[in-house]
């Protein structure tokens, strides 16, 4: 059951979109040390991601997935079960 959850989740387009919002921390990162930023460094890595990743993307990606995966289940019937 759990891999059908995942294969959902995966191939829809707000799966591809969670999916690529995971990968901006490193994205993140990257472009700092290629623009050799004087100042890169953990503190500023993580004054950048606590407020943005944390508080933002996470909360988003997780109500999407949430909501999806309810109505999956109401469509079914099987939400009592």
């Amino acid at each position: 059951m759990t891999a059908l959850t995942v294969r959902y989740l995966v191939s829809t387009r707000r799966g591809l979109v969670a999916l690529g919002l995971s990968w901006l921390p490193l994205l993140l990162m990257g472009a700092l040390a290629l623009a050799r930023v004087p100042s890169f460094d953990l503190e500023l890595y993580q004054a950048l991601m606590v407020p943005l990743f944390l508080q933002i993307i996470l909360i988003f990606v997780t109500l999407v997935s949430a909501t999806a995966l309810i109505r999956e289940e109401i469509d079914d019937g099987t939400l009592p079960y």
